[in-house]
């Protein structure tokens, strides 16, 4: 049997990863192997190990990836609209990540920012 954490809705859980995979298909191989791998789905990893770099990868051509980076803050916004543990998952890892560099945080941001105008 799966370990299943402690007060995490798993529903929203599987939804925010569904949505992961639907936004950003070419990451869903990634994802569905990390599941299997684990034999269930843990936010932190998902996101630190395969969301990050992958985002990380799109910030060094912001103008190029403006759609991608749009739907990128519009997920990570509604992340933070959704359980504490689901916020914890795009507080902790991956804006903490993104303020490692400045440069690129900043650029996030101003995505974030136009995400939440048309929320």
């Amino acid at each position: 049997m799966a370990k299943r954490e402690l007060g995490v809705n798993t529903h929203m859980k599987f939804e925010i990863v569904n949505r992961l995979v639907n936004d950003f298909p070419e990451l869903r191989e990634e994802v569905e192997s990390n599941v299997k791998d684990f034999g269930d789905v843990y936010l932190h990893l998902i996101f630190g190990d395969i969301f990050n770099p992958y985002l990380l990868n799109l910030l060094d051509a912001p103008e190029g990836n403006r759609s991608a980076l749009e739907k990128a803050s519009r997920l990570i916004g509604d992340m933070l609209k959704m359980d504490v543990y689901i916020q914890e998952t795009a507080v902790t890892t991956v804006l903490e990540r993104l303020s490692d560099i400045p440069s690129k945080m900043a650029v996030f941001n101003r995505f974030m920012r136009g995400a939440s105008k048309n929320s």
